[in-house]
């Protein structure tokens, strides 16, 4: 496999958002109940600003330079994960089939039990979501009762999800299509029924692995998640794509470091038709700037957009903004979302929730207190220790009502 982590930091005074590829062995997709292997992932995915794509094996990500090395990837877990029975696990006691720690609490109520935010953004689900290891991008279902999202540690990636049901929320585990290769950058489309992707993995089965990223998807038949499907040119390219967002009236949105655009990395729009996708279009330079833009996420009506940049005006390394759909379809100038949300770190992988009344984004700024270990088993078994596992890059959310604020 080709080594994708999902986010490791350098600074070298000109970032650029790289991804690292020189994973050799091949994987094999997994049954979500399936136990799995442990994936050799070695290598980094570097997160630097303001630099083109050079390098023909690292991916151009340009939103994420921190300062220090730190490294975002995602585990893929052997087994379903829990949280250590001495904090809160994510799994309910009336199924207690699906456990593997012997001291089992409720988990329950919209959101994982979470109170529902207000104006002042904190960490999500901390001991259920959020640990001392590395969670990011957050994706759930329009009844609410599924939310996935990705785990990192150095040496693997993959996306988890659980399901909310009568008696609680389920234990974590692997999602069916995740956990062979490097999978990231997840979102959910308005129906609920597909689920955007950003990976590296072979387009042909038993294929080479990419040396760059691109964009899939899953659909949802009879309950169940179907094979990854590659999109197609004009969507994928010999550039990188990535970060999909498709919204409610018919388009789909991500970022890509094509040539042609304003910087390293530029947001595009595509009609998706029953035929499949129409030819992306630029944002425009209301939107696109020479500091690079990516993860735009778009709203659940199509109105407007969060997006990640690091322009001159930020408040840190990599800042939230927003851009508003007009009458004709062209996009208003974008504005940093502020103080609410931007910090002097990096905030970066925003979504909505179904309703649009929660914004979710990852940040590595410090966390306000120390938050608990996953499962020690867990880490035994993956031969990571403490000290493998980069600290502060966790999933964030906040109530969304402030971004009418900034509407032109």
């Amino acid at each position: 496999m080709k080594a994708i982590c999902a986010a490791s930091y350098c600074e070298n005074g000109n970032g650029s958002r790289f991804q690292d590829a020189n994973r050799k062995e091949k994987g094999s997709y997994r049954s979500e109940t399936q136990p799995v292997e442990r994936l050799q992932m070695p290598g980094v995915l570097d997160l630097e600003i303001k630099q083109t794509h050079q390098r023909s094996l690292r991916i151009s990500f340009q939103h994420r330079a921190l300062e220090g090395f730190m490294t975002r990837a995602i585990f893929a877990f052997l087994t379903a994960l829990v949280v250590a029975s001495t904090h809160t696990p994510l799994v309910n006691a009336a199924d207690s089939s699906e456990a593997t720690t012997s001291s089992m609490a409720f988990v329950t109520g919209p959101y994982l039990g979470q109170e529902p935010q207000g104006s002042d953004p904190q960490i999500f689900a901390p001991g259920i979501v959020s640990t001392d290891t590395r969670e990011w991008g957050m994706a759930v279902t329009p009844d609410g009762n599924e939310i996935f999202f990705g785990i990192s540690s150095q040496e693997s990636t993959a996306v988890v999800h659980t399901k909310r049901k009568t008696a609680g929320w389920t234990p974590l585990v692997v999602t069916a299509f995740s956990g062979a290769f490097d999978d990231f950058d997840l979102t959910m489309a308005p129906n609920g029924d597909r689920i955007y992707f950003t990976s590296s993995r072979p387009v042909t089965p038993g294929g080479e692995e990419l040396n760059n990223t691109d964009i899939w998807y899953v659909d949802r038949i009879e309950g169940a998640w179907g094979d990854p499907i590659h999109l197609p040119v004009p969507i994928n390219t010999s550039a990188r794509e990535l970060y999909p967002s498709e919204s409610a009236d018919g388009f789909l949105y991500f970022f890509s470091s094509r040539s042609g655009g304003f910087g390293g990395s530029d947001i595009y729009s595509a009609e998706i038709s029953p035929g499949g996708f129409g030819p992306p279009t630029n944002l425009g330079p209301n939107v696109n700037t020479e500091a690079g833009e990516s993860d735009a996420c778009v709203s659940p009506d199509g109105s407007f957009l969060v997006f990640t940049s690091a322009r001159d005006d930020g408040f840190g390394k990599g800042d939230l903004y927003v851009t508003f759909k007009r009458p004709d379809g062209t996009w208003s100038p974008a504005t940093n979302l502020g103080a609410t949300v931007n910090t002097e770190s990096t905030e970066f992988c925003p979504s909505l929730s179904p309703d649009g009344k929660f914004l979710f984004f990852t940040s590595n700024r410090p966390r306000p207190r120390p938050l608990p270990t996953r499962d020690g088993g867990l880490r035994e078994r993956l031969g990571v220790t403490l000290e493998d596992v980069p600290p502060d890059i966790d999933i964030y959310w906040v109530d969304a009502s402030f971004i009418d604020e900034f509407r032109p």
